[in-house]
């Protein structure tokens, strides 16, 4: 989930923009309605527990995904104010994804040299994620980026609804572990 959601985010911030610009908006619209995609991030954020309380982390992840995918597919569609919807829309994963990450993580890993080593291995695949897809995206022209990122969402989603069907949907805290172990020069 996270590697996808991640490149998905950092991909159409790039993506988004020449989008807008060929909407019409000029540079001081752009700059509002990237500030309006960080306030309605920020505000999500902060409800991060509060969604966690009503749907699984497992819901919340598959929802966030298909809005994301369904916003960067409709971009190549839509015109005028319904690109400003889809960039409304995805503006809810990009401000959630962090947040239940990182809740996850430290729910997931009781023993806090664990949880370090959790959370850098997440941040590396992440970093990971970005760095092949972002070549792969920038080849394509405008439309084709778009399909390219919707097919990101969907590896994302299909993994998070397998992930879900197997007994422990975090292997990246098995993998830390291994990776911490392997490792004995850090402080635990």
């Amino acid at each position: 989930f996270s590697a996808s959601a991640f490149a998905l985010i950092r991909l159409t911030g790039f993506l988004f923009q020449p989008t807008l610009v060929s909407e019409g908006l000029s540079i001081t619209e752009l700059g509002l309605v990237f500030a309006a995609v960080h306030l309605v991030a920020a505000a999500v954020a902060v409800r991060t527990p509060w969604a966690l309380r009503l749907a699984s982390a497992q819901t919340l992840m598959v929802a966030m995904l298909i809005v994301a995918t369904g916003a960067v597919t409709a971009v190549n569609f839509l015109h005028g104010p319904g690109v400003l919807v889809a960039v409304a829309g995805f503006s809810l994963l990009t401000g959630l994804a962090s947040p239940l990450v990182k809740t996850l993580i430290n729910q997931t890993c009781a023993d806090s040299s664990q949880r370090a080593a959790t959370l850098s291995v997440e941040s590396l695949f992440r970093r990971l994620a970005i760095a092949i897809s972002a070549p792969l995206v920038g080849s394509f022209g405008a439309n084709a980026s778009y399909t390219v990122c919707a097919v990101i969402g969907g590896i994302g989603l299909i993994s998070v609804i397998w992930l879900g069907r197997r007994p422990s949907p975090w292997p990246v805290a098995a993998a830390a572990t291994a990776v911490s172990a392997s490792m004995p020069h850090i402080r635990h």
